[in-house]
């Protein structure tokens, strides 16, 4: 059963075709533009034809993401790249945290100490300055 308040559940209506614009010859022979709806044969949509679509052979995805964000990035990209069965799925990290201005932060504050260590046993490189 899905909650649809659950956090990070996306719910996506289903696929409606957009109306394209087709050319119509009227009976004075003069080609009027007509509103219509494609036919799509879903066949296509379920198993695209090569002919129809590219390939995909590699998948980048860098930028900042703001920390309100930050829960989404395990559900869209990380679980979804696992259950893709890649052949390669290589995740890092790029962290760089600033110390608001009149603010000091000792080298000994324990929770600096803690992201040293967890950086460590994780084998990332953790920097000061």
């Amino acid at each position: 059963m899905l909650d649809p308040n659950e956090e990070g559940l996306w719910i996506i209506p289903p696929f409606e075709p957009e109306p394209v614009i087709t050319d119509k010859t009227d009976t004075t022979g003069t080609t009027q533009p007509q509103l219509g709806v494609s036919q799509i044969d879903k066949s296509e949509i379920i198993n695209p034809s090569p002919t129809t679509t590219s390939q995909v052979n590699r998948i980048i995805i860098n930028g900042n993401v703001s920390m309100e964000s930050w829960s989404e990035i395990f559900l869209c990209f990380i679980k979804t790249g696992k259950d893709m069965n890649l052949k390669k799925l290589r995740l890092g990290i790029d962290f760089e945290m600033e110390i608001q201005d009149g603010v000091s932060l000792d080298e000994s504050d324990p929770k600096l100490k803690a992201m040293e260590e967890s950086a460590r046993q994780l084998g990332l490189d953790f920097k000061k300055r």
